[in-house]
């Protein structure tokens, strides 16, 4: 009977582990929407296709080095923290980043892609935006056809260390709201 209720245990512990796993990870990404400082990023967009992901846009950040400290070594691959910080225009940008986690700001985990005239370029946790391929299309077509001076950005929300990309705007209006009134959308 022992036998028997250690093998039910450890069989109940690995299903409430592979319960578990999924749940954190989903309840992590919720955590700064909920009650994350939100941060908008402006964006380059281009549309690339993945075999396993689908269809997505990716977003190409104006801001996305920052200095590196004069005592700290970086390269590429490293793990960093990336400090976030809202510049004069209103968007934000990362100004500065760290091997340690900083007490006293706003961070996202990002790693290092390289580092050039002591500038650290990072790879920073919301670099894809999905939405339905049908949509998508649709908003391929109306960026194509807005004009330069339109204004997209992210709104991204930070807590903890952890980066949630809430919306895609287009001149203030979500991306979805953006295709469905351009006329050429349709």
């Amino acid at each position: 009977m022992n036998r028997r209720r250690l093998v039910l245990t450890l069989f109940a512990a690995v299903v409430l582990a592979q319960i578990a796993v999924p749940v954190w990870a989903i309840l992590r990404m919720e955590m700064p929407l909920r009650g994350g400082t939100p941060f908008r990023f402006r964006v380059d967009l281009e549309d690339p296709y993945d075999p396993f992901r689908g269809r997505y846009l990716a977003l190409r950040l104006e801001e996305w080095s920052a200095p590196v400290p004069e005592d700290e070594f970086m390269q590429g691959g490293q793990s960093v923290f990336a400090v976030i910080e809202e510049g004069p225009d209103g968007f934000a940008r990362v100004g500065g980043v760290s091997r340690l986690r900083p007490d006293d700001a706003l961070y996202v985990r990002a790693s290092v892609q390289y580092v050039a005239d002591d500038r650290a370029w990072l790879d920073l946790p919301f670099r894809r935006y999905y939405m339905d391929e049908g949509a998508l299309r649709r908003a391929e077509s109306a960026l194509r056809r807005a004009d330069d001076s339109a204004e997209v950005y992210v709104l991204v929300r930070v807590s903890r260390g952890v980066a949630a990309l809430e919306e895609l705007y287009v001149n203030g209006v979500p991306i979805a709201e953006y295709i469905e009134a351009a006329p050429w959308s349709h």
